[in-house]
C-alpha cells in the first residue's frame, strides 16, 4: 500500500490526547495514517531500544510485548528497524481488528517511513501518527522530537537496549523527568549496551528482569492488569497514577537523589570540558541563565537560527539539554 494524502487523516491535539486517554503537548494537528479501533492505545507502553538489536534483545521484546498485550496494554514506538519495529510487528501478530500499537514517525506520513506496517494499518491493527505534514522530510531534529512525543504519549516505557548516547536514553531521560515509570530490562554485562543500560538505572530506571515484574510494579502503582494476574487490581484513575508516581515511585525518588547540587555542578562541568567553539558558548549560555527561547539565544550569541537549531539539536542528542514548547533546559543528570 502506497499513502497517498487521501488516506491521510488531520487531527487536532484535542483529539489525539483524547486517544490516548491523556493530555498529550502536540505541536498544532497531526496526520494520522489508519483508524483507531478499541481501547489498548488509551494506556499505551513504549517498549523501545537499540536499532542494532542483539539476537537476545530481538527475543526478549517479544516476550515483552506479548506480556503487555496480554495484559490490555498497547505498544508505542518510532518505527525503526531493531527494538521498534520487532515490537510492532509482535503485537499486531497477537490480535485481530483492534488497535494494539502506534508508531510515532519522524517526517511526513508521504515520505516512507512505516512501510512494514502497511498491513497492520489496512487491518485496524495499527496506526502511524506524525506531527509533520505530509511531504516533510526527516532531519536530525525531528528524531529528537519524535522521542519527546513518545514519552510523552506512554504511560510507561520498557527499555530492551540503550546506547550511552542515543535516541532511547533520549526517550528514557524524557519519561523519568515526567516522572513516568521507566524498566531497563537485566543485560549481559559483556552485552555492548550495558554500559547505556546501568547509566539509565543509575539515573533512575528500574532494574527488572521478566514481564511480570513490570505487571505488578504497574498494578501496585494503580493500573488495572486486565487479563493477567500478576498483582492487585485497584482500578485508580490514571491522575491517581501518576500522582503515585510521582510521590512515592523509586524511579523518582532515584533521580531525585541524582540531582543533588554537587552532582549537578559535576555534571555540568563535565559537560563543557567536551565542547568547543560555539557548542561550548550556547552550553555556558544555557547553565548560566537556566532556560532560553531560541530567539533570545540567537540575540545573545550572534548565531543565525538554523546555525543554532544544529547546535541544539546535537545538545539535545547528547542528553545535555532538553526542549518543551519552544523553550530549551539544561538536563539535570
Amino acid at each position: 500500500m502506497q499513502v497517498q494524502k487521501a488516506d491521510v487523516r488531520v487531527c487536532s491535539a484535542a483529539c489525539l490526547s483524547s486517544w490516548v486517554g491523556h493530555d498529550v503537548v502536540w505541536r498544532g494537528d497531526v496526520e494520522v495514517l489508519g483508524t483507531l479501533v478499541g481501547d489498548y492505545m488509551t494506556r499505551g507502553v513504549a517498549v523501545v531500544g537499540a536499532r542494532n538489536v542483539s539476537e537476545r534483545g530481538r527475543v526478549l521484546t517479544q516476550k515483552l510485548v506479548a506480556g503487555l498485550v496480554e495484559s490490555g496494554f498497547g505498544v508505542i514506538s518510532g518505527c525503526a528497524r531493531g527494538v521498534d519495529m520487532e515490537a510492532h510487528r509482535k503485537a499486531m501478530r497477537l490480535v485481530e481488528g483492534e488497535t494494539v500499537t502506534a508508531a510515532i514517525i519522524p517526517a511526513g506520513l508521504g515520505m516512507g517511513f512505516g512501510k512494514e506496517l502497511n498491513d497492520g494499518v489496512s487491518g485496524n491493527k495499527a496506526v502511524l501518527i506524525s506531527p509533520y505534514p505530509f511531504e516533510h522530510p526527516a532531519r536530525r531534529w525531528t528524531f529528537a522530537y519524535r522521542n519527546k512525543l513518545i514519552a510523552q504519549i506512554a504511560v510507561a516505557m520498557l527499555v530492551v537496549e540503550v546506547g550511552v548516547k542515543s535516541g532511547t536514553m533520549q526517550s528514557a531521560r524524557e519519561m523519568l523527568r515526567l516522572g513516568k515509570p521507566v524498566f531497563v530490562m537485566a543485560v549481559d554485562p559483556t552485552s555492548p549496551t550495558a554500559e547505556g543500560m546501568v547509566q539509565l538505572v543509575h539515573e533512575g530506571g528500574i532494574l527488572v528482569s521478566s514481564v511480570k515484574h513490570v505487571m505488578k510494579y504497574l498494578a501496585d502503582v494503580g493500573f488495572e492488569i486486565r487479563r493477567v494476574s500478576c498483582g492487585v487490581t485497584t482500578g485508580k484513575t490514571n491522575h491517581e497514577v501518576v500522582q503515585n508516581v510521582a510521590n512515592g515511585s523509586d524511579c523518582v525518588q532515584n533521580g531525585i537523589q541524582a540531582m543533588k547540587q554537587n552532582e549537578q555542578i559535576a555534571y555540568r562541568r563535565d559537560i563543557l570540558s567536551g565542547l568547543h567553539g560555539d557548542f561550548r558558548r550556547c552550553m555556558e549560555l544555557l547553565i548560566e541563565v537556566g532556560n532560553i527561547d531560541l530567539t533570545s539565544m540567537s540575540v545573545k550569541t550572534g548565531l543565525g537560527t538554523s546555525t543554532l537549531l544544529q547546535i541544539l539539536s546535537d545538545l539535545e542528542m547528547r542528553g545535555y539539554i532538553y526542549q518543551k514548547m519552544d523553550i530549551y533546559y539544561v538536563s539535570q543528570n
